[in-house]
């Protein structure tokens, strides 16, 4: 009788999503922060970001932030602000650099399973955000391929993504709370802070979310679409102008030749610094074993997830917009002229969700003994590229 007792109460907490989630977030926070410190500062991104916080801090001249004794006008400042503020707590050095991006991408990973349990279920999340874990890119610096931004570097992009992902699961509740105008002045908040953060791409949940209108315009008259843009817009121009303005006033032609035709416009019209590329250039990426666990599996995933819901996607906001966002991360780093690594990192969460519900839809599969078989083999391998992720993290050499 105890003996049956016991493993009921073993099987209650295997299956215990509170378990589940626990097991998440210690794993997601080794991922993140351990040995955060150790590794050297790379070239150049995350070296030229150390100098502007040091020169900032050295020079005193915060807000305006500075490079060697000249103003720094390339970047938005809200990542260098927040690291700022990090060293009044930590003092200056690799840890407190690091600090917001690793709190970032710990953050955007436990957001990711948030997405996937909103969306389809509890198993769904917690196979997005392993999926994640299990990415090499996005914890492991790679030289072959000029890889340096990571969720635990100094740079602006994890950052970035937990505002992206945050705005779009504001959109999910702003749609199925159409009346609560909380949740557009949110959804502009964070894209706001995304922007100020690394620039326009912040700007895509909500292009997703007015297309998915234009689309379903029967839907523009019965819900308050024109009331939620009009508050949106009102709300990120509210934030994010006095910056530009106050920048544009100091520093005049200057700040638009540095931050907008060059940083901007250019790099997305032309290459850039030599970092050059073809249209599979980002195609190639998802199919390295040493950035990607299997593209194979994630093309199977989408063509799945396409074939699946093809009659609900464009009624259905919550599939229209994970899917379409995850192709627009995907297209526009394509299209962008200069060519890096790091363009395609937003890109990982929303597909991750994607395939986080075909192995969900693989694993229901009963009787079907080569569906399972197939699951186990994906599970398989996103374990095997987690334990290589983690033991490349604990193993890392001091500088």
């Amino acid at each position: 009788m105890f003996t049956n007792f016991s493993v009921t109460m073993t099987k209650e907490l295997i299956r215990s999503k509170k378990l589940h989630l626990l097991i998440l977030i210690f794993i997601t926070f080794i991922f993140s922060f351990f040995n955060v410190s150790k590794s050297k500062i790379e070239v150049w991104d995350e070296y030229t970001n150390f100098n502007v916080v040091y020169d900032t801090i050295k020079s005193k001249s915060f807000p305006l932030l500075t490079l060697q004794d000249e103003y720094f006008l390339e970047k938005p400042p809200l990542w260098y602000w927040l690291t700022i503020f990090s060293t009044k707590i930590f003092g200056i050095n690799n840890f407190s650099l690091r600090s917001i991006s690793a709190l970032s991408g710990f953050c955007l990973i436990l957001i990711t399973y948030s997405l996937g349990k909103k969306i389809f279920s509890h198993k769904v999340g917690l196979i997005s955000s392993l999926a994640l874990l299990s990415i090499r890119q996005l914890f492991i610096v790679n030289t072959s391929l000029f890889s340096t931004h990571l969720i635990r570097s100094a740079d602006l992009d994890s950052l970035q993504i937990l505002f992206l992902l945050l705005t779009t699961f504001s959109l999910i509740r702003l749609y199925e709370e159409e009346k609560n105008n909380f949740w557009i002045i949110i959804s502009a908040i964070l894209t706001s802070l995304g922007f100020l953060t690394k620039g326009p791409f912040s700007l895509i949940p909500i292009s997703i979310y007015i297309l998915f209108y234009i689309l379903n315009r029967k839907l523009i008259v019965k819900d308050r679409f024109l009331i939620n843009v009009s508050i949106f817009c009102m709300t990120f121009v509210a934030i994010t102008l006095p910056w530009h303005i106050f920048m544009y006033l100091k520093f005049r032609s200057e700040f638009i030749n540095e931050y907008f035709l060059y940083h901007i416009i250019k790099r997305g019209f032309s290459t850039i610094e030599e970092h050059y590329g073809d249209i599979f250039y980002y195609v190639r990426i998802i199919f390295r074993k040493d950035f990607y666990f299997s593209g194979e599996v994630l093309i199977i995933s989408f063509i799945y997830f396409l074939g699946k819901y093809k009659k609900k996607i464009l009624k259905d906001f919550k599939l229209f917009t994970i899917l379409s966002t995850s192709i627009a991360f995907f297209i526009i780093p394509t299209l962008i002229q200069t060519k890096l690594a790091w363009y395609i990192l937003p890109f990982y969460p929303y597909s991750s969700i994607v395939l986080g519900k075909f192995l969900e839809d693989l694993s229901k599969k009963e009787g079907n003994i080569l569906n399972r078989v197939v699951m186990y083999l994906f599970t398989c391998l996103l374990i095997v590229n987690i334990y290589f992720n983690l033991y490349s993290i604990i193993r890392t050499k001091p500088i």
